[in-house]
């Protein structure tokens, strides 16, 4: 695949799960995940990820300070009650596997400036 063919041309804003979905395309290494559209569907994703899990409302930028994740979950009742809370904020959630002991974490964003054209935003993210 071909870097340019990773984004079509229309498309305003990549959640974080299309975005790690195109990543992955290119071999960038990310947690596995799933994206849920149910209490029921995110219990589900998080017994076959196994281990602890982290559960994120899909469509929300800067998730950390809009209390749209919870990270560490490790049983069915706790990823039932985040699912329920978090998806009262979107229409879904991603449930992926848990990484406690990460090097960095990244947010990079592009945008189309009218006057300087393409602008790359990199910055560190996370928690």
């Amino acid at each position: 695949m071909h870097v340019c063919d990773a984004v079509d041309g229309d498309v305003a804003t990549l959640d974080e799960a299309e975005s790690k979905a195109r990543l992955a395309a290119f071999g960038v290494p990310r947690p596995r995940g799933t994206i849920a559209r149910s209490e029921d569907s995110a219990v589900a994703a998080a017994a076959a990820l196994g281990g602890p899990v982290a559960v994120k409302a899909l469509g929300i930028a800067h998730k950390t300070e809009r209390k749209a994740l919870r990270l560490g979950l490790r049983d069915p009742c706790a990823v039932r009650t985040a699912a329920g809370e978090l998806m009262r904020l979107a229409d879904g959630v991603l449930v992926e596997e848990f990484v406690a002991d990460t090097l960095v974490e990244l947010i990079v964003g592009v945008s189309r400036d009218p006057r300087l054209g393409l602008v790359l935003t990199v910055g560190s993210g996370g928690t």
